[in-house]
């Protein structure tokens, strides 16, 4: 049975990578391979990721003779290592990379996101050459869609570099569920799920308001995330809902988990994630579960995921005209958007469960161990 040292964050807080780690602890994986977990979390919140404080530092030091130990106790075969597309969060990650080499371990290196070449090409030499030399000899480097490839092309030969979509758990979303008719028959509502913050669209999706519901009265719109700790863009925002008078059409439900995302999901008639960088994002993934037409943003592997006419469309960033445009079709068109939320349940289930996605993790780590 191979060993394998599991590197990555639990939530909360929730995000991409915590929530990929814990599907990967909470699977079969357990009874295939002898996993070994360390636990990399901050339980502060996402505003405290990538900066220098002192808790971080104590974090980074703490995870690295933790990692040390564990590589010297538990002898694992293979060092899975979720990898960061930041000077800062890669430096992090190097505590764990260089060791690993001088200890000739079997690294695996998942990128949970579309950013790293560009972070890549656009850091100093010195970094550029430490991204190279850590990665040369890496015996998998996982992207989360084909289109994704080239991110590492130069740095990873081009047979390891391998592809693992995102997945999420089937079972929360099964069709006994879903037969629960919670969409309303009077009025249409539209979704946003994630962090509001501008480079997720958030804004963009509030500026298409207006011109929506001059078309259509019976029109809501919900957003669940948290606002970062950014009050200048906070009071934008509102200060924009209140100029145009949309209180009457907008909640904010603030952060929503588990059954109460679900049933958010499932009431819902429209899902819109119009974000400027994404890698997969699992809240694109969740919507197509429970059955809803996607507008989103042609960024990380989104277009492979989201087919555009098909399940939903694909819209340019920074556009709320085509934002609102795409939702009044939606609105005017009752049939193509039973269709499109039949499209999307019918692509999650082929291809982004969670149960295809430890899959591919399996062969990944399979191929790596017996290769």
């Amino acid at each position: 049975m191979g060993r394998i040292l599991i590197i990555g964050p639990t939530p909360p807080p929730y995000h991409g990578v915590s929530v990929a780690t814990e599907m990967i602890l909470n699977s079969n994986l357990q009874r295939k391979f002898k996993i070994i977990h360390l636990d990399t979390a901050d339980r502060r919140d996402l505003s405290n990721i990538g900066k220098i404080d002192f808790t971080n530092i104590y974090l980074a030091f703490e995870h690295f003779l933790k990692f040390i130990w564990l590589c010297i106790r538990e002898k694992p075969e293979i060092v899975y290592i979720p990898i960061s597309q930041t000077t800062l969060g890669y430096l992090r990650d190097c505590l764990f990379l260089v060791p690993a080499k001088i200890f000739h371990k079997k690294v695996i290196v998942h990128l949970h996101g579309g950013y790293f070449r560009k972070f890549y090409e656009g850091s100093s030499k010195l970094m550029e050459n430490l991204i190279e030399w850590t990665l040369k000899e890496v015996k998998r480097a996982i992207v989360l869609g084909e289109n994704l490839r080239y991110i590492f092309q130069g740095l990873v030969p081009d047979e390891r570099i391998v592809v693992v979509p995102n997945g999420v758990d089937e079972k929360l979303f099964e069709k006994t569920n879903l037969t629960i008719d919670t969409r309303s028959k009077n009025h249409i509502k539209v979704l946003f799920l994630g962090n509001l913050i501008k480079s997720k669209g958030f804004f963009d999706v509030i500026k298409a308001i207006p011109k929506v519901i001059r078309r259509y009265s019976n029109v809501k719109f919900i957003f669940a995330g948290k606002f970062p700790n950014n009050y200048r863009e906070q009071n934008e925002v509102f200060r924009y809902i209140e100029q145009n008078k949309l209180d009457s059409v907008v909640k904010f439900m603030g952060v929503v988990t588990g059954k109460k995302k679900i049933k958010l999901l499932l009431s819902s008639d429209v899902f819109v994630f119009p974000s400027y960088n994404e890698g997969h994002p699992f809240v694109i993934l969740e919507a197509m579960a429970t059955g809803l037409p996607v507008i989103t943003t042609d960024v990380g592997a989104i277009r492979e995921t989201v087919i555009d006419k098909e399940n939903g469309f694909i819209i340019e960033k920074n556009n709320p005209k085509q934002i609102a445009e795409k939702i009044i079709t939606l609105i005017k068109n009752p049939e193509l958007r039973k269709k499109m939320g039949e499209k999307s349940r019918q692509r999650f289930l082929k291809y982004y469960t969670k149960d295809k996605f430890i899959e591919n993790l399996s062969n990944v780590f399979r191929e790596v161990l017996f290769g």
